[in-house]
C-alpha cells in the first residue's frame, strides 16, 4: 500500500521523509519517491529503494 504522510508546521518534510523510513524494520521493503539529492542519499543509506518523482507519476499514471 501506500502511505502519505504530512509533516507538521515548521517541521521539515525531508526530515519526515527519512525519519519514517527509518523507524520501520530493514525487513520492511520501502520505496522512496524523490528527485531531492539529499533525501535520495539518507533514505538509500536507511535501506530504502529510491526511485525519481517523475518515475513515481509514470506508475501511476492510468495506462492506455
Amino acid at each position: 500500500g501506500v502511505r502519505v504522510v504530512f509533516s507538521d508546521a515548521g517541521e521539515e518534510a525531508d526530515d519526515v521523509v527519512i525519519a519514517e523510513v527509518s523507524a520501520l524494520p530493514k525487513r520492511v521493503p520501502v520505496v522512496v519517491a524523490s528527485s531531492d539529492a539529499w533525501v535520495r542519499e539518507h533514505a538509500q543509506a536507511e535501506g530504502a529503494v529510491v526511485v525519481s518523482a517523475a518515475a513515481l507519476v509514470e506508475a501511476l499514471r492510468p495506462s492506455r
